[in-house]
């Protein structure tokens, strides 16, 4: 049969719940990944109220050769710092894959145009997606009215840890670690070099302290059971509601997790414990105490105390004087062949009074020195208008290897869509 003619026989409707299979094989194949039936059904039957009907396929002689899917995600946005927040009804684009013998037939333009009728018809006010810069289908995207607006760039960044540490996971091929910052940039997506430009002045190597910042602090590493009763959560709270009035857009889950209304004492998972059983880094990390989600704290005190860091129970951490903090978590990372616990930073603040005294630098700095006898590095995601982070983390050692855009499609509110444009407001981590 030739192309035409497969053109012709392609039908186009939503998955079913015996399809998960195929659906997983389609994904595999576009993305050369390995993810399970289980985990595509999982995935999908999730979202209990949009379910499969979310889940755009093509079907060709009855296997299925092209996806696409829809998924709800709220959108937060003040258009100014002093306005609040408020809620939009946004959608994701998400797994645009088709089968390589099926290329250039229109069949991921006709799925992407399926999803946006769906998520018109739903109401949703705005629609999102993720694209890599060099990817050929951001060609597809833009002529389907998706835009990258200027700050909606997320730049991913890497913290090498110690190389005995590296070493031990990887042998030889640590020695390639120190130049992988240089081949991620030849090859890797990067960000305009309008906004590179930004920061291109300030100098990597120089380290905050307390003489620069004139300010005398500690940094609390919070140990133990955690309760949202205990004397820093408010001020973990109001430092984190500080940070949202500059702030374009966040997910709702992502607010979940900071207002710390879940997850705040989950413990690794069965299949994540069972994966790295034999990891001596990971084991060695659990077994001085860490967790699966961890906070930083800093606080001002009247001398300069002589530890780096303070272990403090999270029911003896005091809630006096805490003037920033850091939150992060033990991810488990697969990628192809690579498969290893990282370290991902969640959130960041600073109260607004300290702002530009090299106080986010000295936390990243303390998140750094807490992780690097355990673990071969650790990430972080930016938004591109995000400055003050991506200056910390560049001060911090931090490498900027690869960006990727947040494009944006105006669906059923024109005027929101014009606000995100026009706005300056950076995006915070999500």
């Amino acid at each position: 049969m030739d192309r035409e003619e497969i053109k012709k026989s392609l039908e186009f409707r939503t998955v079913r719940e015996n399809e998960f299979e195929q659906l997983a094989n389609v994904f595999n194949k576009a993305f050369n990944v390995k993810r399970s039936p289980e985990d595509m059904k999982n995935k999908i039957l999730g979202d209990k109220k949009h379910g499969c009907e979310r889940q755009f396929v093509a079907v060709h002689d009855g296997t299925l050769v092209g996806m696409v899917r829809a998924d709800y995600k709220p959108l937060y946005f003040t258009a100014s710092p002093d306005n609040p927040f408020k809620k939009f009804e946004c959608g994701e684009i998400n797994d645009v894959a088709t089968l390589k013998e099926y290329r250039k037939m229109g069949i991921a333009r006709k799925l992407l145009l399926n999803a946006i009728d769906y998520m018109i018809d739903k109401g949703w006010e705005i629609a999102v997606l993720q694209a890599n810069p060099k990817y050929h289908a951001r060609a597809l995207y833009e002529s389907e009215g998706f835009k990258d607006l200027p700050s909606t760039w997320d730049i991913w960044h890497v913290n090498f840890g110690k190389f005995k540490i590296i070493w031990k996971m990887y042998r030889f091929l640590a020695i390639i670690f120190p130049i992988f910052k240089i081949l991620a940039r030849m090859i890797a997506p990067q960000p305009p070099k309008s906004l590179k430009d930004i920061i291109k002045n300030e100098n990597p190597k120089k380290q905050a302290t307390d003489d620069d910042t004139g300010l005398k602090t500690r940094i609390i590493r919070v140990i133990g059971e955690i309760d949202l009763d205990h004397p820093w959560i408010k001020p973990w709270l109001d430092g984190i509601n500080e940070q949202k009035k500059c702030v374009q857009g966040i997910y709702e889950s992502y607010i979940d997790n900071v207002s710390l209304k879940k997850d705040l004492n989950e413990a690794f998972p069965e299949k994540m414990m069972k994966k790295y059983e034999k990891n001596k880094q990971f084991l060695h990390y659990i077994e001085h105490g860490g967790t699966k989600n961890n906070f930083l704290l800093i606080q001002l005190c009247d001398e300069k105390e002589n530890v780096a860091m303070k272990r403090v129970d999270s029911s003896d951490t005091s809630g006096d004087k805490i003037i920033g903090g850091l939150r992060y978590t033990i991810a488990d990372l697969t990628y192809g062949p690579l498969k290893v616990a990282v370290p991902m930073l969640y959130s960041i603040f600073v109260r607004e009074k300290y702002k530009n005294q090299g106080l986010g630098t000295l936390l990243l700095k303390a998140f750094r020195d807490d992780i690097s006898d355990y673990f071969p590095f650790a990430l972080c995601k930016s938004g591109s208008g995000n400055i003050a982070l991506r200056k910390a983390l560049k001060k911090s050692k931090f490498h900027d290897i690869i960006s990727v855009i947040t494009m944006v499609r105006a669906l059923n509110n024109k005027k929101l869509f014009h606000k995100l444009e026009d706005s300056t407001e950076p995006w915070l981590l999500n």
